[in-house]
């Protein structure tokens, strides 16, 4: 399956922790009681289950 990001220089960005966390995220994951390591946890080991065609690059 093709993803349609850099998967290596995703999972480098999750293992350094230079992942941008912003304001409305923050806020939203409050409302919503998830905490940054359940978001984490699943950007490493969550799966994939749905790509939209209108979500990847256009040529």
């Amino acid at each position: 399956m093709n993803f349609p990001f850099d998967s290596t220089l995703f999972q480098k960005s999750v293992n350094e922790g230079s992942i941008v966390w912003r304001k409305h995220t923050l806020e939203k994951m409050l409302l919503r009681n998830i905490s940054r390591e359940e978001v984490m946890e699943t950007l490493v080991h969550g799966e994939l289950i749905q790509v939209y065609d209108y979500d990847t690059k256009k040529k």
